[in-house]
């Protein structure tokens, strides 16, 4: 179960995440995304290191990957998505020292490759899922827009509401609304990942 503590240590991680990242769709997908990527390159290396038995120089090793892979994907999207690129600039290497990553990457190493792979990508599904709720409702809700990635390099915007028709929800817009609205997601994470470790546990008592 999360403790306290624990719920505090993830909220902080969450928050400087998601907060200085815009409140936007695709902007959210690419960050989300790129936390997904790192989780499972982290797990692998995880079980490499364990495998080959370098454990003294564990930290750096999982460092470099994290580190490579941010560097990777960020290139990526420089090519292929060069303002969204720009827009983001560090946020991009924020993930890479997220509390929430590392915790998951480094837990359970007593587990086989595939046991740890189902766990995190079970984990990190819901934690993929609620970021992308996140910022679809600040998108469409504080700005009245849907954004994802468009033709040619550009990032598609549709108009959904005008901006005289937000009224009360363009508040979830503001670094404070983002605030609120991510600690209520981030309560409904923790619930749900306490669910599944209570699953988790009947299932082996079987």
């Amino acid at each position: 179960m999360i403790n306290k503590n624990s719920f505090y240590t993830y909220l902080i991680s969450f928050i400087v995440i998601l907060i200085p990242t815009t409140g936007r769709f695709v902007y959210g997908l690419t960050i989300m995304t790129e936390m997904f990527l790192l989780l499972i390159s982290g797990t692998l290396m995880i079980s490499l290191i364990n495998k080959l038995n370098l454990n003294e120089i564990k930290s750096v090793l999982i460092l470099i990957t994290l580190f490579s892979v941010t560097i990777l994907y960020r290139q990526l999207i420089v090519i292929t998505y060069a303002e969204i690129a720009l827009t983001l600039g560090f946020i991009f290497y924020l993930p890479t020292l997220s509390v929430f990553l590392i915790n998951n990457i480094t837990q359970n190493n007593d587990k086989k490759l595939k046991e740890r792979l189902e766990i995190n990508l079970k984990k990190g599904g819901v934690a993929y899922f609620m970021g992308l709720i996140f910022f679809l409702v600040r998108d469409l809700a504080g700005y009245g827009t849907f954004t994802f990635f468009g033709q040619k390099h550009h990032i598609y915007e549709k108009v959904i509401l005008k901006s005289d028709q937000l009224g009360v929800f363009s508040f979830i817009a503001t670094i404070p609304g983002a605030l609120i609205f991510g600690g209520l997601l981030l309560i409904i994470h923790i619930k749900i990942d306490e669910k599944m470790k209570i699953i988790q546990n009947v299932e082996r008592q079987k």
